[in-house]
């Protein structure tokens, strides 16, 4: 059984960023955002270490000019990749949704 506990919906987009989890400072893709938060696609490669030490860890995120913060609140490995989910801080949630939310939501209509 698959239990979503996100207050909202899921919107599988690809946005290319750069993140800050511990010490590493790296490129990844976004699978999915939402209003509140986003799961990105890092390589196992690119981080030192595994994820279960980084999980509640705080992150920077960096998205063009946009600097975000935000929590590690799981991840999972699927071939090769970390699926990091990020719950971003109140305080960026409004930045990233004027970068990401108009995509998402033509993505949103047009399927």
């Amino acid at each position: 059984m698959d239990f979503d506990r996100r207050a909202f919906k899921r919107i599988m987009l690809a946005v290319d960023l750069k993140i800050i989890i511990g010490s590493d400072f790296v490129p990844g893709t976004t699978r999915d955002v939402t209003k509140k938060g986003l799961c990105i696609k890092i390589p196992t490669s690119r981080l030192k270490g595994g994820m279960l030490e980084r999980l509640e860890d705080r992150v920077v995120i960096y998205l063009g000019d946009t600097i975000l913060y935000g929590l590690v609140r799981w991840y999972d490995v699927e071939n090769g990749f970390f699926k990091i989910g990020i719950e971003l801080d109140r305080g960026s949630r409004g930045k990233w949704w004027d970068v990401v939310g108009p995509v998402a939501e033509k993505q949103t209509t047009a399927s």
